[in-house]
């Protein structure tokens, strides 16, 4: 039974749209990687809105997003179906919060290793989402993506590389983000756990961090005078 459709409707005329209008990486000339941050982070902060609104809330969890990244997205053609399931928590903790809080990704510390990042528009497709490694600081540099790797020289934890294609993360991204307003008029709890997500995005958002309260009210306190 198909269910009523503004859900959906809200999913690809909204949502969709707005990522479309927002990400698309025809924005950004390709010459000399042009958007290739731009497009990369996009992407996942529409993810984290998009894990929120199946999650029925306003913010998703990184940890939330993560897991929704890699059912949705782990539906993508061979071989980046598979990659995307194994590696959403690489491709969200290193890129997203990355570029959000640092502006370029960095360098991803994990227990036992780190991983580094190679982002290029003209990246070959086969190569999205390859991981590279490990390299030791006693290993040689290798060659990868068409660059040089570079082992690390002093840390002492082994370093791999994940290769990324802001283009096909696009392209993936908006099947996924199709194939998910379809789930939504078939799936009567995803319709309204979306509802529901789109109510809360709506309604006044707590501000975080402690003292940022004091600093937004007195500015808030401080209103121009009317025209």
């Amino acid at each position: 039974m198909m269910i009523p459709l503004s859900a959906s409707k809200y999913l690809r005329d909204h949502f969709i749209g707005s990522f479309v209008n927002e990400a698309h990486p025809s924005h950004w000339d390709p010459a000399n990687d042009k958007g290739v941050f731009a497009i990369t982070l996009l992407c996942l902060a529409y993810w984290n809105a998009a894990a929120g609104l199946a999650h029925a809330k306003a913010k998703a969890t990184s940890k939330e997003t993560i897991e929704f990244m890699a059912v949705c997205l782990g539906n993508s053609s061979p071989p980046f179906g598979h990659r995307y399931k194994g590696r959403a928590a690489i491709i969200y903790s290193l890129f997203r919060h990355g570029l959000v809080h640092h502006r370029i990704p960095g360098e991803l510390e994990g227990k036992s290793s780190t991983v580094a990042w190679v982002l290029g528009r003209d990246l070959d497709d086969q190569r999205h989402l390859l991981l590279l490694g490990p390299l030791s600081p006693s290993d040689p540099d290798r060659l990868g993506f068409g660059l040089t790797l570079r082992a690390p020289i002093i840390a002492s934890k082994p370093r791999l590389y994940i290769g990324l294609k802001p283009d096909l993360l696009f392209e993936h991204s908006l099947r996924a983000f199709e194939q998910f307003a379809s789930q939504c008029e078939r799936d009567s709890n995803l319709f309204r756990a979306v509802q529901i997500g789109v109510e809360a995005a709506k309604g006044p958002r707590e501000i975080e961090g402690k003292g940022v309260v004091e600093l937004v009210d007195a500015a808030l306190d401080a209103p121009d005078p009317w025209p």
